[in-house]
């Protein structure tokens, strides 16, 4: 389920994103269980891969997928804050006995097995909430690369669909200004985001090539 999303079960935690705002009190362990929040958790997620898969799957629209994503990200975002301000003291408190500990360690020649006993005792006593905030920034960037690729794909799958509609229209009532301007703007996009690999956007390319050969024959001929 790493890659980005190659069942349907992935589909449904998408969905549940917004149904999850209730748990952004919980513990961080508990927040890393949800389903909604396992596709990004895993080592070789794709973010181009798991797009693909939830708009071929999903019955909602890709800007609303994109909200959804949103809405998960300010979850994942104030479980961070929480889980960080949580454990401030702790950590300030570990440190500062880490700092007395080898201090102490230069000075007592005599102790030093047992200061260096308690020195790893503090480190492991720091590692777990570590562990899980750096788990947690790994989720964070993947749900962030997830939203700018499906933002990216909305605002392209719009401008191509007015650029349609543009060069429907009859020869002598074509704004060609416009449909050349809306052209320029989907390339823009293309190169802004990587969209390789993207159904919804690789199926727009034959009539991309055509409609920029047409506004240039169009611009030839006119006066």
């Amino acid at each position: 389920m790493g890659s980005g999303g190659r069942s349907s079960s992935q589909l449904d935690p998408m969905q549940q994103l917004p149904q999850q705002q209730q748990h952004e009190q919980q513990q961080p362990t508990d927040l890393l269980r949800l389903p909604p929040f396992q596709p990004f958790l895993q080592p070789d997620f794709n973010a181009a891969e798991f797009t693909s898969h939830v708009l071929a799957s999903s019955r909602t629209s890709a800007q609303q997928q994109a909200e959804e994503l949103r809405a998960g990200v300010r979850q994942l975002e104030a479980a961070l804050s929480s889980h960080v301000l949580s454990h401030h003291q702790e950590l300030m408190q570990h440190t500062r006995r880490l700092a007395d500990t080898e201090h102490s360690l230069q000075d007592v020649v005599l102790s030093v097995s047992s200061l260096q006993a308690s020195v790893k005792r503090i480190r492991a006593e720091i590692e777990g909430p570590y562990q899980q905030a750096r788990v947690k920034t790994h989720q964070l960037s993947n749900m962030h690369a997830a939203a700018e690729l499906l933002r990216h794909l909305t605002q392209r799958l719009k401008l191509v669909q007015k650029l349609r509609q543009q060069l429907a229209t009859e020869p002598a009532l074509l704004d060609l200004a416009k449909a050349a301007k809306l052209l320029t703007d989907v390339n823009s996009i293309s190169k802004e985001a990587d969209l390789a690999g993207l159904a919804a956007a690789e199926a727009d390319g034959t009539f991309l090539q055509a409609a920029a050969a047409q506004i240039q024959d169009q611009a030839q001929v006119t006066p």
